[in-house]
């Protein structure tokens, strides 16, 4: 940091129509240490040459003007954080990263089975498979019937609120009557009780 080093060296012979004639490199750094980053090899390419066959054209040519970078083309990225995760309606994990890359991380899949009503009901409202429902055939949301999934949603009721309702005022309806008829039962037996005196 702070100090620039000499990596590799060449030169480039140009004839008078600005045409690579022949480039030479040496010093090839063969495991270059980057920063933050695993070490690698640097390759410089400037295009064919006439020694090699070519018209000396296609790639680095010279011209009577001062030199100049005409342009830079990059094939790698710098390092990058992990900033956010997407899940795609096939249950894809999408990575976010702060170098502008998105990758797969994983993938949310689905379970169906050939008879849902034969599944074992457990407590939290977990299932576990039975003979009658199955194996479990598990794979990629949206495929083969499966349901798909949609991130930053949450799942409505599966029940219809109205009937459980109706359900509800009829268990306190029937609790009510309970409770009356119990007390109409406790009065009689304490009048029989006076009676008795």
């Amino acid at each position: 940091a702070g100090q620039n080093v000499k990596v590799a060296g060449g030169s480039l012979v140009f004839n008078e129509s600005g045409a690579l004639v022949n480039s030479t490199q040496d010093a090839a750094q063969d495991n270059f240490n980057f920063m933050n980053a695993e070490a690698g090899e640097i390759a410089f390419s400037f295009g064919p040459t006439i020694t090699g066959g070519s018209t000396g054209l296609e790639g680095s040519t010279s011209v009577d003007s001062a030199s100049s970078v005409a342009s830079v083309a990059q094939n790698g990225l710098a390092s990058g954080d992990l900033v956010g995760l997407n899940v795609g309606l096939d249950g894809t994990i999408m990575g976010n990263f702060s170098n502008g890359e998105e990758r797969v991380m994983g993938a949310v899949t689905v379970a169906r089975f050939i008879n849902n009503q034969g599944l074992i009901r457990h407590d939290a409202g977990n299932w576990a498979e039975s003979y009658e429902s199955g194996v479990a055939l598990v794979g990629l949301a949206g495929v083969q019937g499966r349901g798909t999934i949609f991130d930053y949603n949450l799942e409505n009721s599966n029940v219809q609120l109205a009937e459980e309702f109706v359900k509800i005022i009829s268990f306190q309806r029937g609790f009510q009557a309970s409770s009356r008829s119990i007390r109409t039962a406790d009065e009689l037996l304490s009048e029989a009780v006076t009676l008795k005196r």
